[in-house]
């Protein structure tokens, strides 16, 4: 069967997709602050132990994103070479 991507187009989007995830796991702190910022500018107030929460909540979940990524390409990368 034919693929619709070329060898070359694959390995650039698998390389983008990785260097997504690695990006995604390095500033997963910053990504979860400013959407606890955000969220909280919508909100207007809460208490300190409700932000606290929202703000490891979108830290974990920019980490996990990028642990998938991270980990399911870099497969791909070795199990097709």
């Amino acid at each position: 069967m034919k693929s619709w991507l070329n060898l070359d187009t694959r390995t650039s989007l698998t390389i983008i997709l990785l260097g997504i995830g690695v990006i995604l796991l390095y500033q997963s702190v910053n990504l979860g602050n400013l959407s606890a910022e955000s969220w909280i500018m919508q909100k207007g107030s809460s208490d300190t132990s409700t932000y606290e929460a929202i703000r490891e909540g979108y830290i974990q979940t920019y980490q996990t994103i990028g642990r998938i990524l991270f980990g399911v390409i870099l497969f791909s990368l070795l199990h097709n070479r």
